[in-house]
């Protein structure tokens, strides 16, 4: 997922024998995704049965698995820009595939099922989070501003010598 997602940004920010050569990669990549997406969600079926069963409880969720494995197909098909964004909702979607599964799960133990993290035992007291929630709005607000103002030099293709 990353190599597919980073040949496909390096074939968008290039130009030339570059970009030729990443949007290869890109296809390279995405057809390697591919394979190991099917791999992993077949292995998943067969042998950590309990990971389905949100799915099976919700099944319109399983919306979110389908529309991620089209959107690593796409990114392999589409043009630069396309690509980006189809590559960007596949790894969007591999994130959001995971936590559907592990749900209410966040972190699962491998000695015991007692001893997971879960979304309920892990969670902060409400005191905590209503002291956090301002700091952290104006933390995030800061680090989304820097993030903006540095990144500013490097819009647009990378052009050689």
């Amino acid at each position: 997922m990353i190599a597919m997602h980073g040949a496909v940004f390096g074939a968008v920010k290039s130009e030339g024998d570059l970009s030729q050569w990443m949007k290869k990669c890109s296809m390279r990549s995405c057809i390697v995704f591919v394979m190991l997406f099917i791999f992993v969600v077949l292995a998943t079926l067969f042998t950590q049965r309990h990971l389905i069963s949100n799915y099976v409880q919700i099944p319109s969720l399983w919306i979110i698995p389908i529309l991620t494995f089209l959107a690593i197909i796409a990114t392999g098909i589409f043009s630069e820009k396309e690509a980006m964004i189809t590559s960007t909702i596949s790894a969007i979607g591999v994130i959001a595939t995971i936590s559907i599964a592990l749900y209410p799960t966040l972190i699962p133990s491998l000695n015991s099922p007692g001893n997971n993290l879960t979304a309920f035992n892990s969670s902060s007291s409400h005191l905590t989070l209503l002291v956090m929630l301002p700091i952290t709005l104006i933390g995030m607000s800061i680090v989304i501003g820097y993030t903006i103002y540095a990144r500013r030099p490097f819009r647009g293709k990378i052009y050689g010598e």
